[in-house]
C-alpha cells in the first residue's frame, strides 16, 4: 500500500512528470518548519523550474491581506493536532495576535 511509503508529516507534496508517471516525489511538509522549495515539471524536454513554496505563500498572504480577514483568536477548523496546536497557540501569543 502507498500509505506505508509515506513519510509521517502533516501535510504531503506530490509532484509527477508525466513522461515518469506512475513515478513521482513527495515532499514532507511540517507546520513548524519552512516550507520547501521544489521542482516544478514544465514540457518533457525543459528541465524544471524552482517553486519557493514559502515565497509564494507569504506572497499570496500580503497580497490577499488575509492579515484583516483571519481571526487568529479562534482555532483552527480542522483542529490542529496537540503538539502543532501548542506551537501555534506560542507563535501567536510571540506576535500579540492571542
Amino acid at each position: 500500500m502507498l500509505r506505508e511509503v509515506l513519510p509521517a508529516a502533516d501535510y504531503l507534496v506530490h509532484v509527477s512528470r508525466v513522461e515518469r508517471r506512475p513515478k513521482a516525489r513527495v515532499w514532507p511538509i511540517h507546520l513548524q518548519k519552512r516550507l520547501p522549495a521544489i521542482p516544478i515539471p514544465l514540457r518533457p524536454e525543459d528541465g524544471d523550474t524552482a517553486l519557493d513554496l514559502q515565497l509564494a505563500l507569504n506572497t499570496v498572504y500580503d497580497r490577499a491581506a488575509y492579515d484583516l480577514v483571519i481571526d487568529y483568536r479562534a482555532d483552527p477548523v480542522p483542529p490542529l493536532n496537540p503538539a502543532n496546536a501548542e506551537w501555534a497557540k506560542q507563535l501567536l501569543l510571540s506576535k500579540g495576535l492571542r
